[in-house]
C-alpha cells in the first residue's frame, strides 16, 4: 500500500520496482491523497487498486483510508505499507514479510538503524527521530531505532485491530502504529531491518529541494505537530504525556 500526494515523478518508478518483487497474485493498493498532479493516471495505467481521497487530507488519514478499504477487500494476509517519493528500496519487502511470517508483530525499515548508512540525512531529522525512538522505547519497550519510518509490514489480524482506533490525521501516524500494536498486545515484537536513509540523491528531487529550503519555523512545526499528534494518542490510551507537554512547551519558548 502506497499512500501518495503529489508524487507522480516518482511514485511509477516505485510500482514498477514493486512489481518486479512481489508475486503475481498480490495487489498495489494507492491511497491518492488528493493529489493535484497526475497520481490518477498512474494508478489506473499501472492497474493499481485506488483509493482516492477528494482533497487532501493528510497522511495519517490516508492510511486510514488504505486501511478501511483493505480491510473490506478482506483477502489478504498482511499489509506492507511504504511511500510513494522515493527513500525506500522495493527489493527490501522480501526481507520485511520473512521477519514478519516468523515472529515479529510489525516489521520495520529503519533508516536509523546501527547499521543503516546514511546518505546526506538532515541534522534536525536525525534529532527528531533520536527523541521519538527514545521516547517509544521507553513507553513500549519495543526494538525501535527509526520511529517513524513509513516502511512496514503488519499482519492483518492486527490492521483489523487497530485500525477503528486510529486518529492521526498527519504527521506522526506511524508512531500510533506502533503504540495501537503495542497497546492492544504487550507481548507484541517488532523486528527492525536496516535500511538505507535515502534523503538526497535517490528519492524526489522535489521533496529533497524541499528539506533544503525549510526555514526554522517550518522545523519547528513539524517537531510541533509531530508531539502534538503523539500527545493525543497517549491521552487516547489512557497514558500520561506530562511529560511530553512539558517537552513541546519548552520548544515553544526556545
Amino acid at each position: 500500500m502506497f499512500t501518495a500526494y503529489n508524487d507522480a515523478p516518482t511514485l511509477d518508478t516505485m510500482i514498477t520496482d514493486v512489481k518486479q518483487i512481489i508475486s503475481s497474485g498480490d495487489d498495489i493498493w494507492v491511497v491518492n491523497d488528493g493529489s493535484t498532479d497526475n497520481t490518477a493516471d498512474i494508478i489506473t495505467q499501472e492497474s493499481c487498486v485506488a483509493v482516492t481521497l477528494p482533497n487532501n487530507q493528510g497522511v495519517g488519514a490516508a492510511y486510514k483510508a488504505g486501511f478501511e478499504a483493505i480491510l473490506a477487500h478482506g483477502s489478504y494476509d498482511y499489509v506492507i505499507k511504504i511511500d510513494a517519493d522515493g527513500q525506500h528500496r522495493p527489493e527490501f519487502i522480501i526481507s520485511l514479510l520473512h521477519l514478519l511470517q516468523a515472529t515479529a508483530s510489525i516489521a520495520v525499515c529503519s533508516r536509523f538503524h546501527p547499521k543503516s548508512p546514511q546518505d546526506g540525512t538532515m541534522l534536525d531529522r536525525v534529532m527528531l527521530n533520536n527523541m521519538f525512538a527514545r521516547e517509544l522505547r521507553s513507553t513500549t519497550g519495543m526494538i525501535i531505532t527509526d520511529a517513524r519510518s513509513g516502511f512496514f509490514a503488519v499482519p492483518m489480524s492486527l490492521i483489523e485491530v487497530i485500525t477503528p482506533q486510529l486518529i492521526t490525521k498527519g504527521y506522526g501516524i506511524p508512531m500510533e502504529v506502533v503504540l495501537r500494536i503495542w497497546k492492544n498486545d504487550a507481548q507484541a515484537l517488532r523486528l527492525e531491518l536496516p535500511h538505507p536513509a535515502l534523503y538526497r540523491g535517490h528519492g524526489s528531487d522535489s521533496r529533497a529541494r524541499q528539506y533544503d529550503g525549510e526555514g526554522l519555523d517550518k522545523k519547528l512545526a513539524r517537531f510541533m505537530e509531530a508531539f502534538a499528534a503523539l500527545i493525543a494518542v497517549y491521552e487516547n490510551i489512557g497514558i500520561s504525556a506530562q511529560h511530553l507537554i512539558q517537552t513541546m512547551n519548552r520548544g515553544v519558548t526556545l
